[in-house]
């Protein structure tokens, strides 16, 4: 059980550095909307 939630831990921590670093991307070439912070969220 503790290596799965290790792995779950792990798999939210990306998702979350991954949609943080989307996010400054965006903000850095100024295409932040709230359609496109949306869109930057939603993993594909």
């Amino acid at each position: 059980p503790t290596g799965v939630f290790l792995r779950h831990q792990l798999a939210r921590t990306t998702w979350i550095d991954l949609d943080l670093r989307a996010q400054q991307i965006l903000s850095d070439h100024n295409l932040v909307d709230d359609d496109t912070v949306l869109a930057a969220s939603i993993p594909k």
